[in-house]
């Protein structure tokens, strides 16, 4: 009998010993480091806490497994941690070297996560001591001194009211072109086509019409405030409106050639246009493309109801209002911020749940290649199932909702996205008034 309580005395030890080493393992573990190398001091201190701290969970290639991630039930729950991790966040090498910007909805979420003191999560803290305090008070001051330093939007702001800083020329001739059908090669499609500006900026349908009769597999966002969003179409594959209307120009549909150049050349009122607003340039591929985007730069929908609530105006109901402070509260300002409430970063569709089999589940939706998203331009597998966050300026008007298209009613919508991005569900009156503060959002363009 004394020999087996002996027995179980060392085995019980044993196991204390065993729980004390695996989470101290972590202090012996060798960091892979990026160097910074932009000469921002700010920089440095805030990329030295997010490689201590952040970068087992939120990278692609930089996580560092501790020596029980060799033990199946471990290795279960952490690449579970990870995935959740990367799909929430994931930095990549240039990041964190400074060589490539972190975007402003990124940084707002880091910035948060370090306030609320939510981030490293209790699980990992437990098997990780080297942070089982969390984010001390100096490295969350290092991460909010630089998140300030960029000037990050952190709050919602009214769009400007100032006009087109191009010239009445240039806009008169981008004006011109955006609703000439002959851009396409049937002479059947404009610009105006698929982006109208009596109805939101875009076009009211699932998927857009190409000339061949066939539907588009992406949804029409609303060119409206287009200048402020960081990259352009759902996966972001252009890096301004340039390069976007030069793809469009190229596409089966809209061509860009000598024909179509020849065409437009036989129109007087172009040659004019064309010499007043280029007075050193021929009407050719590039001049349509500049005075394009420059017409649709200046497409923006100032003033809007919110716009002037923010100036201080008495412009909302109680309804939207209250609206508007549960858009604060249930962090939907993270991704939907700035002067355009998005446009400004990539996030995951479905961040807390599979969105994508609730889609089969409900409207009979296939997943296909369309929606791997981002990682269709970058190849990065945490990219997959990633989109450009899109503007929540005029919602009200541009129904169907998501890349897909797959909702048409706003309510619905708010309470897809509370579910799959927030992992709550709302109530009746939480979707009220939501739906009332993004009806307040709706502005009207200035001709």
């Amino acid at each position: 009998m004394a020999l087996i309580k002996r027995l179980a005395s060392i085995f019980l030890l044993s196991l204390l010993i065993l729980a004390l080493a695996l989470p101290l393992s972590n202090y012996l573990l060798q960091r892979a480091r990026v160097k910074t190398n932009n000469g921002d001091l700010q920089f440095q201190a805030f990329s030295e806490v997010l490689q201590n701290s952040c970068v087992d969970c939120h990278s692609a290639d930089l996580t560092v497994y501790p020596v029980y991630y060799q033990l199946p039930a471990a290795r279960t729950v952490i690449d579970r941690d990870i995935e959740i991790g990367r799909a929430a966040l994931c930095l990549n090498r240039d990041q964190l070297r400074g060589t490539e910007p972190i975007a402003m909805a990124d940084l707002m979420a880091i910035a948060r996560t370090v306030n609320e003191g939510s981030m490293p999560p209790a699980n990992y803290r437990a098997l990780h001591w080297n942070v089982a305090g969390g984010v001390s008070p100096h490295d969350k001051l290092a991460i909010l001194n630089y998140v300030k330093s960029k000037n990050v939007q952190l709050e919602v702001k009214p769009i400007s009211v100032e006009r087109s800083m191009e010239s009445p020329q240039k806009l008169k001739l981008g004006a011109k072109l955006y609703v000439d059908k002959r851009l396409s090669s049937k002479n059947s499609l404009s610009c105006a086509s698929c982006h109208n500006l009596e109805k939101g900026g875009a076009d009211g349908l699932p998927f857009p019409s190409s000339e061949d009769g066939r539907k588009g597999r992406l949804n029409t966002p609303s060119v409206f405030n287009s200048r402020h969003n960081f990259r352009y179409f759902w996966d972001g594959r252009f890096d301004n409106l340039n390069a976007l209307l030069a793809g469009h120009l190229e596409d089966s549909a809209l061509e860009c050639s000598d024909a179509l150049i020849a065409k437009l050349c036989r129109d007087p009122e172009y040659i004019e246009l064309a010499s007043q607003a280029y007075p050193d340039k021929p009407f050719g591929k590039e001049l349509m493309v500049d005075s394009l985007a420059a017409y649709v730069g200046s497409l923006t929908t100032p003033s809007c109801k919110f716009d002037r609530y923010l100036k201080g105006e008495r412009a909302l109901p109680a309804k939207a209002i209250a609206g508007w402070r549960l858009f604060q509260e249930k962090g939907c300002v993270t991704c939907h911020s700035g002067v355009n409430l998005g446009g400004m970063s990539f996030e995951k569709m479905g961040l807390k749940a599979d969105y994508f089999a609730y889609r089969l589940e409900k409207h009979q939706i296939a997943e296909s290649d369309v929606d791997a998203g981002r990682f269709n331009v970058t190849k990065v597998p945490s990219d997959r199932g990633k989109f450009k966050v899109p503007s929540l300026r005029n919602v009200a008007l541009t129904s169907p909702y998501f890349h897909d298209g797959s909702v048409k009613d706003l309510a619905e919508a708010v309470q897809v996205m509370s579910e799959f991005q927030l992992g709550e569900k709302l109530s009746d009156k939480e979707t009220e008034e939501l739906v009332e503060f993004l009806k307040s959002l709706s502005g009207t363009h200035r001709k």
